[in-house]
């Protein structure tokens, strides 16, 4: 694990997978890049449950743009984020338009807009091809500790999987503990 400077905090580098082909064709394993295996509270997107009745991720479009602008303001509140609308909008709308650069998606909770989850797509040189980056991961106060950012990552590692990204990766600000 890496701390690199990021927004002006430090963060922790975790990354979350490395895929790799499996000895059978259309079998994929998870590798932890370090030297022994992740336990499951160090890499969730081993061991995460499956999504609960009522939880779905829907992948977005300019039709959610509204209510992804609420959502990204109340994350960057708390996480002491500059909030700058026209930017964040330019930025939303260029995903839209290049899906080559990435996925983002909200979560919803018996249809309550409970988060939201923005993988990108980058290119890697270690690792031989594109990575994903979960650059952005918000789960609303009132639907935390019900395992849906657990449940996040493994939609991330199923992208990432479809996508034929080649690792998987998460950034937590040190102060965040439950996501580490």
């Amino acid at each position: 694990m890496v701390a690199v400077a990021s927004r002006q905090r430090q963060v922790r580098a975790v990354f979350l997978a490395k895929f790799v082909s499996g000895r059978r064709k259309g079998e994929w394993l998870l590798e932890c890049p370090n030297e022994r295996p992740l336990t499951a509270e160090e890499n969730p997107a081993v061991h995460a449950r499956h999504a609960e009745p009522g939880w779905r991720f829907i992948p977005t479009g300019p039709v959610h743009a509204s209510l992804l602008l609420t959502l990204v303001q109340e994350f960057y509140a708390i996480e002491g984020i500059p909030y700058d609308e026209p930017a964040i909008r330019r930025t939303l709308e260029e995903f839209w338009a290049h899906p080559d650069l990435g996925r983002i998606e909200l979560v919803e909770v018996d249809g309550e807009p409970a988060g939201y989850m923005i993988l990108t797509f980058c290119p890697s040189l270690e690792f031989h091809g594109r990575f994903g980056l979960v650059d952005e991961l918000y789960v609303r106060e009132g639907f935390r500790g019900q395992g849906l950012g657990t449940a996040a990552l493994r939609r991330a590692e199923a992208i990432g999987r479809a996508e034929g990204l080649e690792a998987l990766r998460l950034e937590v600000a040190r102060t965040n503990t439950r996501a580490q």
